[in-house]
């Protein structure tokens, strides 16, 4: 805070083009009697803070997309020009709610058993598409929910040997919606490799 201070802005605006973005824009004095050669962008998950600085955009810009963000949820925005000498007044704060998302993932494809043991099965697929992103894979046994995991490969352990089951699985997105299953696959847990008679 100190003299030569850059402008404030005006007019700060913010709407979201998609489940995971942003957009703000503002008017920037054209003629400042000091320049800014910054503007430092602020963000917080509530209307009284904390607000964390998230970039800097370049001198004269008059807009920003913050991107990476959860769908259906409400960000808070402010604004403060800063140059070499001080830091500018702070805009006023907005709430920009992002839009929501209900597009569920794209089914797990081409499961596999991969290998199984006495007591374990393991299982990989093709990984499923999101337009916000997968959050986790959910490995059903038997109609039962056994396990989660981010990866596209699993292993579900405490198997009976010489029982046999079924096993599929359903994406789920960070919003929690919930792909349709994946093709079975029927495993029995034994030891699996070459058998001689």
């Amino acid at each position: 805070n100190g003299p030569n201070k850059p402008d404030p802005i005006t007019s700060l605006q913010g709407y979201a083009p998609s489940e995971t973005q942003v957009l703000l824009s503002w008017n920037d004095n054209p003629s400042p009697q000091y320049n800014e050669t910054g503007f430092e962008i602020y963000r917080s998950a509530s209307q009284s803070g904390p607000f964390r600085i998230i970039a800097i955009s370049p001198a004269d810009a008059i807009s920003y997309t913050d991107n990476g963000l959860l769908a259906n949820t409400t960000y808070y925005y402010r604004l403060r020009p800063v140059n070499n000498f001080s830091a500018g007044q702070a805009s006023d704060i907005i709430g920009v709610l992002t839009k929501v998302d209900n597009v569920a993932p794209t089914a797990p494809s081409n499961l596999t058993v991969t290998n199984t043991t006495p007591s374990s099965v393991s299982l990989s697929w093709t990984a499923s598409t999101d337009n916000v992103g997968v959050y986790r894979y959910d490995i059903y046994r038997d109609g039962v929910k056994v396990l989660a995991t981010m990866s596209s490969s699993a292993t579900i352990y405490n198997l009976t040997e010489n029982e046999i089951y079924k096993f599929t699985v359903k994406a789920r997105d960070l919003t929690g919606n919930v792909s349709v299953e994946s093709n079975m696959v029927v495993a029995q847990a034994r030891l699996s490799g070459l058998e001689y008679k």
